[in-house]
């Protein structure tokens, strides 16, 4: 970054040098730097996992508060958000930072799925399953998965989206696992995505397995 920045502070001085087209290269530079930046930062947490400190946190409030942060605020109307979610399911043990930041990449991926439609719907779900856990559905009306990436969605650098690299839902896919718990997606009849995480029910003083 450093080096771009005095590039283009040295182009400047020069008389009668196509400053402007060249600073426009040394910008979209910069932009991919700062990118690349992002990438290895990414690709650094998950390498380490790093555990962060839990705190008891109530699901549904959780969620409320990533749809306020994950779908537009500006009025946009092409976006219905249904709630239904678990009023009985106990407090968690998580990391809510890092739990939001799942909430908000799925809901986000959501409203960009349904970008280009009338009266959309974002439906997200809680619920206690059979084996204990509670679940969390995202799903959408969307344009559905492509075959070709459906199997490895989950995979660092897969992504369906142009100018997108692909780290997001490998993100999300290690902070469920770091929390004892599993993720994967769906289709949703008769068109769109759906991606389900589970989270084992952790007392607070349990250690997660």
């Amino acid at each position: 970054m450093s080096y771009v920045k005095a590039t283009k502070r040295t182009l400047e001085a020069i008389e009668g040098f196509p400053v402007e087209r060249t600073g426009a290269l040394l910008a979209s530079a910069a932009e991919e730097t700062l990118r690349a930046g992002a990438i290895v930062r990414s690709l650094r947490w998950l390498s380490e996992k790093r555990i962060r400190e839990r705190t008891p946190e109530n699901l549904a409030r959780l969620i409320e508060e990533a749809v306020a942060l994950g779908v537009p605020g500006d009025g946009e109307p092409r976006v219905h958000v249904h709630l239904d979610l678990d009023p009985h399911l106990p407090t968690l043990m998580i990391d809510k930072v890092r739990l939001q930041q799942v909430l908000v990449h799925l809901i986000r991926n959501s409203v960009e799925a349904m970008a280009e439609q009338a009266g959309g719907q974002l439906t997200l779900s809680t619920r206690l399953d059979d084996e204990g856990f509670a679940e969390v559905c995202v799903s959408d009306t969307g344009v559905g998965l492509p075959t070709t990436v459906a199997e490895r969605l989950f995979h660092p650098f897969v992504t369906t989206k142009e100018k997108r690299v692909g780290i997001g839902l490998a993100i999300c896919k290690a902070i469920v696992e770091s929390h004892g718990g599993t993720i994967w997606a769906i289709d949703v009849q008769p068109q769109g995505t759906g991606f389900v995480f589970r989270l084992p029910i952790v007392e607070e003083g349990e250690a997660v397995a």
